[in-house]
């Protein structure tokens, strides 16, 4: 098992430098301007990445709703937020370029940040609401335009099953735009992969639930949307599909 870590972690950091020289090819598609073939690339490797790094950490994990998947991009994904493995887990399952919503911290990661700048994630300061809001309405006219979001609204990971209130705000955005949304609920991914005990690993669940087309949404349903997103996603209403999962 100690082998198997020292072999783990030597490769991490390889793969690691592999995915910092492949934004060499990014770069040189870009100024080609083949958009295309950008969009191919950048979905290619974020996936290969979510992959290659989930099975870096050991982490077993199972996804249920694949059926529920639209083929369009112009969509906003909303799932609660537990922990780092998040954007990876679904990354490494959703064949899109996701852009996210993440903090200003993030900018100083290396490589990461490259490659966050490339997919269109958008970096905030908590601090500063106003600027706050403008970029995240500047990311949803993208997504009218045909690009991919995703938004965690609880602000900051849970660290536990026990998700946090929604922060209204960004989603309101999307509302009042009627951008499509595609619920998912994420399980057990603040647990690392062998904390359990060394026999039994932790199972990450990811749950893609149908999509909400808020263009077709009465005032009413406008007005109560929050909370029934809140009840769509919250782990804690998904507990018969996520037990099952653990079974399978």
């Amino acid at each position: 098992m100690i082998l198997l870590g020292i072999i783990r972690r030597i490769y991490f950091v390889f793969y690691m430098v592999l995915i910092g020289l492949a934004l060499i090819p990014l770069f040189i598609i870009k100024l080609l301007r083949f958009e295309e073939l950008k969009k191919k690339y950048i979905v290619m490797v974020a996936y290969r990445w979510g992959r290659h790094t989930m099975w870096l950490t050991g982490a077993k994990y199972k996804v249920v709703g694949m059926e529920n998947m639209p083929k369009n991009n112009d969509i906003c994904f909303i799932s609660n937020h537990q922990s780092n493995f998040d954007s990876l887990l679904i990354t490494g399952n959703i064949k899109k370029a996701i852009g996210f919503i993440g903090k200003k911290e993030l900018k100083r990661m290396p490589i990461v940040n490259g490659w966050m700048v490339a997919v269109g994630c958008v970096f905030i300061d908590r601090k500063k609401r106003s600027t706050t809001m403008s970029k995240i309405e500047e990311r949803v006219k993208k997504i009218l335009a045909g690009e991919t979001m995703m938004m965690f609204p609880e602000g900051t990971r849970s660290r536990s099953s026990k998700m946090k209130k929604f922060k209204k705000a960004g989603l309101q955005l999307l509302v009042d735009h009627n951008v499509t949304i595609v619920p998912i609920t994420l399980d057990q991914t603040y647990i690392h992969p062998y904390k359990l005990n060394k026999h039994r690993r932790v199972v990450y669940k990811l749950i893609i639930h149908p999509q909400i087309e808020t263009a077709k949404l009465t005032e009413q349903e406008k007005a109560d949307f929050v909370p029934q997103l809140e009840k769509i996603i919250n782990p804690a209403n998904n507990k018969e599909t996520l037990d099952a999962m653990e079974k399978k």
